[in-house]
């Protein structure tokens, strides 16, 4: 299988070793969107919250858009960390502006629920996002064409307006989601980092997907 990866950041593929990396998108059969800036409000037709300061960067935005749109729906896209709140802002999706965490910082790892067959797994993962999906409002929106693999169990705030309201978290945090719009490339959002454990039974679980997505 051949990637294309969006800014060329070869590590982000450490937990895929047999995909060959190709510099024609056209070719690609996966579509990488890795790290970056936040992404705008701006792109979900949301503003800014006024207390919190968002470091984005609008035409990093666009440019991914602009891409994004002329993907085939023959093609995966794969969004890792900044990438998979991009990906899931393209399939309908809003964002959690800023995370605010209790208990880890960046450099920890935290535990990952991974639903599988009906039997739940509890695994270990490493991320640094500060945005996240919006589960919340997709549940509500009813849709039907995105489904949650796996969920992170820790302790978040997530902050909405000010320092005093909080937005309670929807059954935990996403961590990897898949979206299947129908014209559209699947999408598999990817929260943490795989590639930073590369050889981790969630980081497997998530090559898994990816191929199977990639051959269906």
């Amino acid at each position: 299988m051949k990637a294309y990866i969006i800014g060329g950041d070869k590590e982000l593929l450490n937990f895929l070793p047999e995909v060959e990396i190709t510099d024609n998108i056209k070719e690609a059969k996966l579509v990488v969107f890795g790290n970056g800036p936040i992404v705008s409000p701006s792109l979900y037709k949301e503003k800014k919250i006024p207390d919190v300061e968002l470091k984005c960067d609008i035409n990093r935005d666009r440019a991914d858009k602009a891409i994004y749109t002329k993907l085939r729906p023959d093609q995966v896209a794969l969004g890792i960390g900044r990438g998979a709140c991009f990906l899931a802002v393209m399939n309908g999706a809003k964002l959690v502006q800023y995370c605010r965490r209790r208990s880890i910082d960046s450099s920890s790892s935290y535990q990952v629920e991974l639903k599988s067959g009906g039997k739940k797994y509890v695994f270990s993962a490493i991320s640094d996002w500060t945005q996240s999906i919006n589960l919340k409002e997709l549940a509500e929106a009813e849709s039907k064409d995105f489904k949650v693999l796996a969920l992170s169990k820790d302790s978040i705030d997530y902050i909405t307006d000010t320092d005093t309201k909080r937005f309670m978290k929807y059954n935990g945090d996403p961590e990897v989601v898949k979206f299947s719009k129908q014209k559209s490339p699947i999408s598999i959002c990817v929260q943490f980092h795989p590639e930073w454990m590369p050889k981790s039974y969630l980081s497997r679980f998530v090559k898994e997907v990816v191929y199977g997505c990639a051959n269906s």
